[in-house]
C-alpha cells in the first residue's frame, strides 16, 4: 500500500507541476492588457523574450518573471510539503526501504524535485495553449533559483556576460543553462564526495530542497528540453541568421 502511495504521490507532484509550468503568462498579458497575442507577431513565440519584442521591454520582463515564479513556487510548496507534513514524513517517505538509489536519495527527494522538471515540460508543451509553448529558458531559471543560491549570481553573469560578446539571446541562453547543469553535478559530487553539510550550504545553506541525485538529473533533463526547443537557434546560429538581441539593435536596425 505504501508503495501505490509513492506512486499516486509521485504522479500527482508531476501533474501539479506541469499544469502550473502550462500558465501562458505571456498570453494572458498580452490578450488581457495589450489586446495583442505574442504568438502572432515577431518570432511567434510565447516566451518572454518574443513579449518584450512585440508587447515592450517591461511587459516582457514581467513574463519571464511570472514563468519563473510558476516553477519557483510550485517546488518549494512540495518541498515544505512533502518534508514537513507528517503524513508524508513518518508514513510514506523517509524509510530506507523506499530509497530508489541508496541512503540519501529518497522518495520524498524524488517527488518534489519531479515538480520543476514536469514545470519546464508544460513551459513548453502548455495544455492551455494547444501544447506549444516557450524555449524554456525562464522555467529552467526558475528551476535553478528555486535550488541554490549560487544560480543567483552564475545565472545572469554568465547569460550578460554571453550577451555582451555575441549579443545573441540564444546563445547567452544555452551557455548559461548549460553551466548551471554542470554546476548541478558538481554540488551533487561534492555531496558525495564530503557529505550533505557542505553540498547542502551550496544550495540554500540546508534550508531548502536537498542535495540527491534528483537534482542534477532533473536539471540536465530540463537543460535538454532548452536544448531541443532552441534546435532552430542553433540552426541559424552555425548559419549566422540569427537574430541579434532587439534591445540591443540600434534604430536603423529596428526599422530595416
Amino acid at each position: 500500500m505504501q508503495i501505490l502511495y509513492c506512486l499516486l504521490t509521485i504522479l500527482v507532484a508531476g501533474i501539479i507541476g506541469y499544469l502550473c509550468g502550462s500558465i501562458p503568462n505571456s498570453v494572458i498579458i498580452g490578450k488581457v492588457f495589450f489586446h495583442k497575442d505574442p504568438r502572432l507577431e515577431g518570432s511567434k513565440n510565447p516566451g518572454g523574450t518574443n513579449t518584450g519584442r512585440v508587447l515592450g521591454i517591461i511587459p516582457g520582463i514581467i513574463v519571464i518573471i511570472l514563468d519563473t515564479l510558476k516553477i519557483m513556487i510550485p517546488l518549494l510548496v512540495s518541498y515544505y510539503l512533502f518534508t514537513s507534513l507528517d503524513f508524508f514524513k513518518d508514513i510514506l517517505f523517509y524509510s530506507d526501504e523506499f530509497n530508489a538509489f541508496g541512503r540519501g536519495n529518497t522518495i520524498s527527494q524524488l517527488a518534489y524535485w519531479i515538480v520543476p522538471l514536469f514545470g519546464v515540460l508544460g513551459h513548453c508543451y502548455s495544455i492551455f495553449i494547444n501544447f506549444k509553448g516557450g524555449k524554456a529558458v525562464s522555467s529552467f531559471l526558475g528551476f535553478c533559483l528555486s535550488s541554490s543560491w549560487l544560480s543567483i549570481f552564475i545565472f545572469p553573469l554568465s547569460f550578460f556576460s554571453t550577451i555582451k560578446i555575441n549579443k545573441h539571446v540564444s546563445m547567452a541562453s544555452l551557455i548559461s543553462t548549460a553551466i548551471f547543469a554542470i554546476i548541478s553535478w558538481i554540488i551533487y559530487i561534492i555531496y558525495v564526495c564530503c557529505g550533505p553539510e557542505i553540498a547542502n550550504y551550496l544550495m540554500y545553506f540546508g534550508y531548502g530542497p536537498e542535495v540527491c541525485i534528483y537534482y542534477p538529473l532533473f536539471l540536465s533533463f530540463a537543460f535538454v528540453i532548452v536544448l531541443f526547443r532552441h534546435r532552430s537557434n542553433i540552426k541559424d546560429l552555425y548559419s549566422g541568421k540569427e537574430r541579434i538581441a532587439f534591445w540591443l539593435k540600434d534604430d536603423n536596425e529596428k526599422h530595416s
